[in-house]
Parts: C-alpha cells; structure tokens; sequence
C-alpha cells in the first residue's frame, strides 16, 4: 500500500482508513443506526429527570432543539470519516498531534465508557425484573456480568453487524415504544391532552434542557467518524463536500430527532404518572399492573434499546481511542474487552440521580473538541489530511514541537474556562470559542513553522483503493 510502510510506527488495522470498496453503511442503514442510537435509556431518564423542573411542552422543544444542534455540528464534522474513513482517536492527531491526540482522544472515550456501563446496570434492571415476575429470584449483578458480556462479544464484529442489528430491530422499538406509551396513559386513566398540558414549577429553563441534551450527544458530534468511515461514497461525490455531507447528515437527523422525542416523552410520561424515572420501575408499576405478560415485554423492550445503542455508542469509540493510543500492543478485540471491563468496574450507577449535571459537563467538555475539528478541517487546512502523516511518531507533518500542537491545547483550555461562565450554553459557547482562537493561532503561529509543504498528499489515493 505504502512505499514509506516501515516508517508507519502508529498504524494497525482497527486505526488504517476504511478503502471505499469496503464500505457497506448507505443512507437508510445510517437512519437505522441512528434510530437505534436514539432509543436509549439516558434519554428516557434525562427527559424525566427534567419534569416537573420544566413543562412537558418545554421538555419536548428542548429535545428537538437538543438533538438538532448535534445533527449541525455533526453536518462539519462527519466529512473527515466519511471522506478519509479515518476512526476519531486517529484524525484527532492532525489538530492536537501525534502524542497530544491522545487528549481529545480520551476525553470522549471517558464518558462513552462510564455510559457503557451505566446503561448495562439498566438494562440489568430490566432483565431482574422479569425475573422477579416469573422466578420470584433477584441477582442484579449477575445479569450486569451477562449482558456486559453479550454485549462486548456484540462490539467485536464493528458496526457492520451493529447495522444488521439496528436494520431489524427499528421497527420492533417503534411499536413497541408506541405499545408502552398507550399502556402508560391507560393504565394511569390519563390522556395525551393532560399530559402536554402539564406545567413545571419554574425552577429549570428551556436553555438549560436543551443544553443537557445537547450534552447527551456531544460525544457522537465529535466522534461521528467512527460510525459514518465505513460510509459509501458515490464517484462523483468524493470532492464535492455539499452533497457528500448533505447525504447522509439527513439521513442522521431522521433517525435521530423524531426516535429522541419519542422517547424522551416516555420518560416524562412516566415521571408525571408515576413519579419513576427509572424506566424498570415505571414499568414494573404502572403496566404490572395491568398485565403481567405486557410488563414483561416491556421490560425486555429496555433490553432490546440497550443492546442496539450501547455497542455502537460507547464501546466502539473508547476501542478505537485505545488501540490509537497503544497502536503496536492492543488489537481491536482486545481494547473492546478492554473498555466493557472498565465500564463495568467503576459501577457509573451509584451517579444515577445527577444525570443533568454530568450531561452539561460532557458537553462543556467536548464543545471545544468540536470546534477545533471544524476549524481545522474547513478554515485551515481546506478539508485536506496527508493519511501518511498520521501513522509516524516522528518526523511526520503532524508531529509539531514533539507530538503536541500547542495551539489546540491552549484553544481549547481556554475554551472550556470560557464555557463555565455561560451555563445555560456551555456547549456552543465552548465551540464557538475554540474556532475563534485555534484558527489564528494555527495560520498565525503554528503554518509558520510547520507548513503545509511538510505534508505528503501524494499516497492519499493509495490508502483509500
């Protein structure tokens, strides 16, 4: 592939840019990935955790407004997969350098790792549930273990079979999410009207909703590349940016927004009715009561949400930022075993309760990632990466003052100190922030000294055959 091979120290199979002939996501494939990204339990908890601090009709315009912005920042940064097929940990290394990549690189793995986890002891819940029903027999850890396992074996085929999975099990989530709203207004006496008609009590905004869950997704706006890489690319789209982003940015938001406000409704459903914003428990005592079978299929329906989002979610990007980090000593199967153990051994669900704090802190946190991204990619390099470079620990156009570009590191320090003093808008302040600064800095400071003629482009065709 690479008449400069041997010098390609930082190279393995899961960090080497995904050929074009062997990509297999297309348009509906990246909706039904999305879907299956959306019916997740975090957002189901969030939406109800933000009741009765909010109205139900405040809630419900937060979560479109809080999942549209990431479908925006996703729209400048999913080119750099879609086009180079590069995962997030290993294009980072263009904007913050080789060693300094790891940063970035771990700030988003973090918080998908402690999701990962937390959203097993949910799933777990569900699974003890049922078992109390049928068996009278309760073993919440045992079922933590299991479904951390199926799930880690789920992860090692990548998101090829994460896309058959989420192609068959849309539609089941749909009428089953569709299933459990009815059987929760039933079952409470209550009608659509009553609920959307619901007010809070003041006490939160519609700003500071829509910021957590913009929070929600910030790790996906800036780590979208590890999902839309193995996207196909039409011939005559590979160079035309409008229509490559445009393609399959629709195709996210459709899978994205309208699954998010569905469940996010849910969960406030459920908070306003029963006072639970515990999806199990919601369950357990509103449709337990009315049919034992129906509660246990919904119960299973918390399983089923959990096993198409989490594999693909969070334990996908923190395998890619490890074996990027250790690219010599870790494969991919090994960093997916990795990243589940962790996930699971810290037990992120003692945190349950402070869902809206750690969502506004995640986003805060990766705002500024994903305003250096664009930055870079659009306004400084014009949408061009050297894929040799990215594999060479010294020497290479990426290396800057030994492995770290200190312009993205001080971008994006002070991009996050800024972000503190706007709560309610962390995330776009941040982001905002982090373009204004890096841009001059790097056409200013950093092309001075390390230009762009360092750059070898010349096997760019060859990497991606």
């Amino acid at each position: 592939m690479c008449t400069k091979k041997e010098s390609h120290n930082l190279l393995n199979e899961a960090t080497r840019p995904v050929a074009y002939s062997k990509r297999t996501v297309g348009q509906f494939n990246l909706s039904m990935i999305w879907f299956g990204f959306a019916v997740q339990l975090i957002i189901f908890m969030l939406a109800g955790q933000l009741y009765p601090s909010c109205s139900v009709m405040e809630i419900l315009i937060a979560l479109i407004l809080g999942n549209t912005v990431p479908a925006i920042v996703i729209y400048f940064t999913q080119e750099l997969g879609v086009k180079y097929g590069l995962s997030y940990g290993t294009l980072v290394r263009v904007m913050f350098g080789i060693k300094g990549g790891i940063l970035p690189g771990w700030l988003r793995a973090v918080p998908a790792i402690f999701w990962f986890g937390f959203q097993t002891w949910l799933c777990a819940g569900a699974v003890d549930a049922v078992c109390i029903m049928i068996w009278d027999y309760s073993n919440i850890n045992l079922w933590i273990i299991v479904f951390g396992i199926l799930q880690i074996f789920t992860t090692f085929y990548g998101i090829r079979f994460i896309r058959i999975l989420n192609l068959f099990s849309s539609p089941a989530l749909l009428l089953m999410g569709c299933i459990l709203t009815y059987l929760l207004l039933h079952g409470s006496g209550t009608t659509l009207g009553e609920v959307l008609a619901l007010k809070g009590d003041g006490s939160g905004s519609l700003a500071g909703a829509t910021m957590a869950f913009i929070g929600g997704w910030a790790t996906l706006a800036c780590s979208i590349q590890d999902i839309v890489k193995d996207c196909k690319v039409p011939d005559g789209e590979k160079t035309n940016w409008s229509k490559l982003n445009l393609r399959y940015c629709v195709s996210q938001w459709l899978g994205m927004v309208p699954a998010s406000v569905l469940f996010g409704f849910i969960g406030v459903l459920s908070m306003a009715l029963t006072g639970e914003w515990n999806p199990t428990l919601a369950i357990s005592a509103v449709v337990g009561d009315v049919s034992i079978p129906l509660a246990i299929l919904c119960e299973f329906f918390i399983v089923f949400a959990t096993w198409t989002t989490n594999p693909g979610a969070n334990l996908l990007n923190p395998a890619y930022v490890i074996c990027a980090t250790f690219p010599k000593k870790v494969n991919f199967k090994a960093a997916v075993l990795l990243a589940g153990i962790i996930g699971l051994a810290i037990m992120p669900w003692k945190a349950s309760g402070d869902i809206q704090t750690i969502m506004n802190y995640v986003g805060s946190a990766l705002g500024p990632v994903a305003g250096i991204m664009i930055g870079d990619y659009i306004f400084v390099r014009k949408r061009k990466i050297a894929l040799s470079d990215l594999y060479i620990s010294k020497g290479g156009g990426y290396h800057y003052w030994n492995g770290v570009n200190w312009a993205a590191v001080l971008a994006y320090v002070i991009s996050v100190v800024v972000s503190l003093f706007f709560p309610n808008w962390m995330y776009t302040v941040g982001l905002l922030a982090a373009i204004v600064l890096y841009v001059p800095l790097m056409k200013g400071w950093v092309l001075k000294k390390y230009p762009d003629s360092l750059l070898d482009y010349s096997l760019n065709e060859e990497w991606l055959k």
